[in-house]
Order: C-alpha cells, then sequence, then structure tokens
C-alpha cells in the first residue's frame, strides 16, 4: 500500500470495523486492498449474524462510495438494508452558515443515480 507522502509502498493491510449506534463493534475483517471502493459487500457480509435481522441501515464514508458498490448486496444481507454513503469529501473547517438548519431538497426522482440518491 502507499505509504507516507504516497512516493513508497509497504506491505501493510487494512482493518475495517463495523460499529453499532452504542459503538459496539459488531463485524471487523482485514483486507489487503489499498482502497475501500471494493469492500463495502465483504465489510457488511462481516457484520456477526447474532445482529444481521436488526440491522437496518449501514452509513460508511465517501471511501467506500462507488455506482458498483452500492449496487452489490452480499450474501444473507437483510432485504430491508439500505446504505447511506457519503459520495465526496468535504473539509472539516466548518463556518457557522453551514451548521444553521435548511430546507430539505426535493426526494430524487425514479431515474435518478445512485450517487443523485445519496
Amino acid at each position: 500500500m502507499k505509504a507516507g507522502n504516497g512516493q513508497h509502498f509497504e506491505q501493510a493491510y487494512n482493518a475495517r470495523a463495523a460499529v453499532d449506534g452504542a459503538m459496539l463493534i459488531v463485524g471487523e475483517r482485514v483486507s489487503d486492498a489499498p482502497n475501500d471502493k471494493e469492500e463495502l459487500a465483504p465489510s457488511v457480509a462481516a457484520i456477526s449474524p447474532v445482529v444481521t435481522e436488526e440491522v437496518q441501515a449501514v452509513l460508511v464514508d465517501n471511501g467506500f462510495y462507488s455506482e458498483a458498490a452500492m449496487a452489490q448486496k452480499p450474501d444473507g444481507t437483510p432485504s430491508g438494508l439500505t446504505v447511506y454513503a457519503a459520495v465526496e469529501k468535504h473539509s472539516h473547517h466548518k463556518a457557522v452558515e453551514d451548521l444553521l438548519p435548511r430546507t430539505e431538497p426535493a426526494a430524487p426522482g425514479p431515474q435518478a443515480s445512485a450517487k443523485e440518491k445519496m
């Protein structure tokens, strides 16, 4: 994997954890994938079968987002599972205006892409 300033590579692994609302780890896995683009389905599949049926939604950062990842359903995934993913990176620096309430945008139409739906 790229390391440091991206100028060299190191033998490394990516560890991922799935947590519930109380921050209890309900799934974990390690892979040698250098990024998360193809790791959404395997990461969801790693959630313990003990809690799988209780899982209604999954929230992931933009590293997991791709149209292909949103379309893929891992084996054993509950049918009603909704995946929410950030579709782009944003700065952590916010202005006061960014924190004020905003009106809810109109829902996307039936022909909207997965990215527009996110």
